[in-house]
């Protein structure tokens, strides 16, 4: 796969501070690759809900992992102010 860059229209950002899910919708426009899985969108095997998209499930390394829980902490501070 080369190292290009595009753009995912994201809804939502959730983390567990193991995990990451990225909510949207799923569109052809948004993919600038020529691989198959571009334009395909399993919502059982994404484990979509009724409301919003799985763009994309994935597990966090211990750093990120780490910064998971920096940016939540920031976040709770923020929201208290």
């Amino acid at each position: 796969m080369e190292n290009k860059w595009w753009k995912i229209r994201a809804y939502e950002v959730f983390t567990n501070g193991e995990n990451i899910v990225i909510t949207g919708e799923p569109s052809n426009e948004d993919c600038y690759s020529t691989d198959e899985i571009c334009n395909v969108h399993n919502c059982d095997e994404m484990g979509c809900g009724t409301l919003e998209h799985i763009i994309l499930r994935a597990t966090l390394s211990k750093r990120q992992s780490e910064i998971a829980t920096l940016l939540k902490k920031d976040t709770d501070q923020k929201a208290g102010e």
